[in-house]
């Protein structure tokens, strides 16, 4: 329920301006609303009322006065926070153009030996994982699994098999060198594995796990270079290495298929299933098979495809055209 209003206007007004500034303790509003109202005429006419606004005014004044000093006084010190924050932020950010520029400098001419580009030493202005790998590798001629797996992440595939061939060289570990490989072929040089994993190197190698992963390796250099004669023979050369590898018969079963010969490459997929290979990733190969075959042979892949599951290759359809 609304209080009926006062008799008396011009108290009622005085004490609407003045009581609610008062009772937050706001004395500069207060002081400025009491000399408001003693400038009104009506105020002049009543001389009771005027005193009391005058003796509100004497109450209020240094009281108001003290409110503003502190008032100027706290936004002095934070214009000197303010001023003192932009300078560090200035600082952090001469710091981090600082640390870019010495970091490109020191670590980008080696990043762009190993085939990387300069500009990767540095992610979010700080030093990335690329410049600790390259301290690795011109320190000690090592790479830790977790290092390949980010540079093969980070798609840095030349990079990856130059610091594996590097390590090879050093330690003599195939495995390595297998990885060197499997790399090249990601950096779109097959040639390179060729050139590297040969008859005759291969003739000295006893252990048979690694033996048979490179010769698959070299046997995918020669599918990526169309050559699937050289590639059949290399991928049974290395089942015969090692009957126990599903990469060998992956790799015959994409070679099969990118030579218009899926039934064979299904027999070779099925064996690679039954000693631990995905169906996902024969998935894959197919399509790859698909994208590098010829157009006949492309249309007798998509045939058999279609009339093997038409619901799961629907989407060959449209190259059976071709």
């Amino acid at each position: 329920m609304r209080d009926n209003p006062p008799t008396n206007k011009l108290s009622y007004l005085a004490r609407k301006a003045i009581c609610p500034r008062l009772e937050i303790g706001d004395f500069i509003g207060a002081l400025s609303s009491a000399e408001t109202i003693l400038s009104w005429n009506d105020c002049r006419g009543d001389s009771s009322f005027q005193e009391q606004v005058i003796s509100i005014i004497n109450y209020c004044r240094p009281l108001a006065e003290r409110q503003r000093k502190d008032l100027e006084e706290s936004a002095r010190r934070q214009k000197i926070e303010r001023e003192i924050e932009l300078e560090r932020q200035a600082e952090i950010i001469a710091k981090k153009r600082l640390i870019r520029e010495q970091t490109i400098a020191i670590f980008g001419p080696l990043a762009e030996k190993y085939g990387a580009p300069s500009e990767m030493v540095i992610e979010d202005n700080e030093p990335s994982t690329l410049v600790i790998i390259l301290q690795e590798l011109d320190e000690a001629s090592s790479l830790s699994e977790e290092h390949y797996k980010w540079l093969i992440k980070k798609k840095l595939y030349l990079m990856a098999a130059r610091a594996c061939y590097k390590v090879f060289q050093k330690s003599g570990d195939l495995w390595a060198l297998a990885k060197s490989g499997k790399s090249l072929r990601k950096a779109g040089k097959p040639d390179k594995v060729i050139e590297l994993v040969t008859d005759q190197f291969l003739s000295g190698i006893q252990t048979c796990k690694v033996k048979s992963a490179l010769l698959t390796n070299r046997a995918g250099a020669k599918r990526d270079l169309h050559d699937l004669e050289g590639a059949r023979g290399d991928g049974h050369g290395a089942v015969k290495i090692n009957p126990q590898s599903f990469h060998p018969h992956n790799l015959l079963g994409a070679v099969y298929y990118q030579a218009g010969e899926p039934q064979l490459g299904d027999k070779h997929f099925e064996i690679a299933i039954s000693l631990g290979a995905s169906r996902e990733e024969q998935d894959n190969e197919i399509k790859s098979a698909l994208q590098r075959s010829t157009p006949e042979a492309r249309v007798a892949v998509v045939e058999y495809l279609l009339a093997k599951n038409p619901v799961k290759y629907a989407w060959l359809r449209s190259m059976r055209i071709e």
